[in-house]
């Protein structure tokens, strides 16, 4: 057990216990044997109250100790029902998340108490669920995450990435980013030692007094996402006043014309601004992808001083929705461009891509709508079937020579056929949508499950078609069939995303065979064997692959590819898509019980 985790002031279960002593009603004993007696009934009964005082106050079973010999824990609550039964594999620091927890702070309406450490823990054996080979490969995966971590952890602790050619460091927001990015991945794989050291670093390291301007998108999905995720995966209050620190430094962003927030934020100043690049704009998915870090943020503080956390965040989507009072005119139906104006609400151009700028706009409106609770008359579903419909209708394209759907661009009036490995995260998003019942109908439910089907077969071979075995940045769709775009690789996890998705919701073992395949070929073509450590972007990925000399092991490999690859081998009650929704860095964040945010 991580001693500088909370832990339960409450042992496993304790047993009364009691003296039994035998009477005597003798009335011809002696004044003075009487007094003797009553003096040795006073001591003996001194001496069970301070026996009884030390049981009470003995501190938590130190589960580490076990996770160590390997052996059975059972756990029982209050009331005897049993909540941890699970044999604990022996290799040190990795074998299981240790609990019982304190309830939340608060009133707990604005959380879940589904207990999802039963799962996680069994997870890290053999269970009779898995078919043929899905442990060791579940095994496997972990082992990846470790030697990535360990790689990054040795040259650059504390910074924020790997630049794994050299090897040296990438520093661009200033806060041990690869840390809070891969902490739940930590503790979804059991890796208990692992996660002590993180939480140890940002208890005595992590600050958020950072001077300079840095991207609040990234540092939103990234570091406030993990920081909930976390949070409510170890309710360890630790992360949450880490949260509340970050959060409240980046308020600032909101103020603008229509409380749309800027890109840039100084977390040491406050000071805001638009990225410059963007001409003063906001990009569509920069503002619509931020609703349930911060509203998650709101919910599990419960309080009312702090519940403008979230409103301010929820209110970008009531501001972009087109049928309120004085709200956007879009150019498609259910479409909307990349580039909004910050103190109207009007768009700076017509340029539609569920790809890089706009895509987690999309995926978040469905999520957000999950999280608040799936209200059949929700705005953000609406907006969400809007744009699915809306896309299907305008955007969604057949290219014959290849034979694979994808989803168009929008420029200059007209369709483009290009399509991001970015835009792989639709896949996912459907088969979710479906799930979920989030369309009108069970038909319209069917058709968009079918659409994600084609869409990740479309992105498995993006990444089966290269030489390398890994996807470019994007493709392109002609009469020549699916051709290869910006050909590198820089560690994207929208495919095995959409992947693990797709096999919770349809149980087609294909999804599993070629996600496998994917990540034979992710470590094939990114494992930096001499010259370096960790795994490195891949350059010309069609025709002549190569490790990029200056690319970044980016934190999202850890948080988001390698997550999804394990959960994809992992048994369906491991972050259960009925209580958990993933933010759009795969961060899980608990469906709660009631919210601050409109419905």
């Amino acid at each position: 057990m991580l001693k500088d985790t909370p832990r339960s002031k409450q042992l496993s279960k304790l047993r009364a216990r009691t003296l039994t002593t035998k009477s005597s009603s003798t009335s011809s004993l002696s004044p003075v044997y009487n007094s003797v007696a009553l003096q040795l009934l006073i001591i003996g009964l001194i001496f069970i109250s301070i026996i009884t005082i030390i049981y009470f106050n003995l501190p938590d079973i130190n589960h580490h100790d076990h996770l160590q010999q390997g052996i059975t824990i059972e756990i029982e609550d209050e009331n005897g029902k049993k909540i941890i039964d699970v044999d604990l594999p022996s290799q040190p620091g990795t074998g299981g998340v240790s609990k019982p927890r304190p309830p939340p702070s608060g009133s707990g309406s604005k959380t879940s108490s589904f207990d999802f450490d039963t799962p996680i823990n069994a997870n890290l054996k053999e269970q009779s669920s898995d078919l043929p080979g899905v442990f060791d490969k579940r095994m496997k995966i972990r082992e990846t995450f470790i030697d990535a971590y360990n790689a990054y952890d040795k040259t650059c602790h504390g910074q924020d990435e790997l630049v794994p050619i050299g090897p040296k460091c990438h520093n661009w927001v200033g806060m041990g980013l690869t840390i809070i990015d891969a902490v739940d991945t930590m503790y979804i794989m059991g890796l208990t030692d692992m996660l002590k050291e993180a939480r140890d670093w940002m208890e005595s390291s992590l600050s958020f007094n950072v001077n300079r301007g840095i991207s609040f998108f990234e540092t939103t999905i990234r570091c406030l996402g993990g920081l909930m995720s976390i949070y409510d995966l170890t309710k360890d209050k630790l992360y949450l006043d880490k949260a509340l620190d970050l959060g409240q430094r980046m308020k600032p962003v909101f103020q603008t014309g229509t409380g749309m927030p800027l890109s840039e934020i100084n977390l040491a100043s406050g000071h805001k601004k638009s990225a410059g690049w963007t001409g003063g704009s906001v990009l569509l998915a920069e503002v619509g992808t931020i609703q349930l870090e911060f509203q998650s943020l709101s919910d599990r503080l419960d309080k009312e001083e702090t519940r403008d956390l979230g409103d301010l965040a929820s209110k970008v989507f009531e501001t972009l929705d087109p049928e309120r009072e004085g709200g956007p005119t879009l150019p498609l139906r259910g479409q909307y461009p990349l580039f909004l104006d910050s103190n109207s609400v009007r768009f700076r151009n017509n340029h539609i891509s569920w790809g890089a700028m706009g895509d987690s706009f999309y995926e978040y409106l469905l999520k957000f709508w999950i999280y608040t609770g799936k209200k059949e008359d929700s705005r953000y579903r609406r907006m969400y079937v809007e744009a699915v419909e809306g896309m299907k209708e305008t955007l969604w394209s057949f290219n014959t020579p290849s034979g694979l759907n994808y989803i168009a661009e929008w420029k200059g009036g007209r369709n483009d056929a290009k399509f991001d490995e970015l835009a792989c995260f639709t896949g996912g998003m459907l088969a979710l949508g479906s799930y979920h019942k989030a369309g009108y109908t069970d038909e319209m439910n069917a058709e968009h499950l079918k659409m994600g089907e084609a869409l990740g077969e479309t992105c498995y071979q993006m990444f089966h078609r290269q030489k390398s075995g890994v996807s470019p940045e994007y493709v392109r769709f002609n009469d020549a069939g699916m051709q290869t775009g910006v050909d590198f690789y820089i560690l994207r996890p929208e495919t095995v995303e959409s992947m693990m998705y797709l096999w919770r919701v349809t149980k087609d073992q294909k999804w599993r065979d070629k996600g496998w395949e994917i990540y034979e070929n992710i470590v094939r073509s990114t494992k930096v064997e001499s010259g370096g450590t960790g795994y490195a972007p891949v350059l010309s990925v069609g025709h002549n692959p190569h490790h990029d000399p200056k690319g970044v092991m980016h934190s999202f490999f850890l948080a988001e590819t390698l997550k999804y690859l394990y959960m994809l081998f992992s048994d369906d009650q491991v972050i259960p898509l009925d209580k958990f929704v993933f933010n759009t860095e795969a961060h899980p964040v608990l469906i709660p019980d009631d919210t601050f945010a409109p419905k």
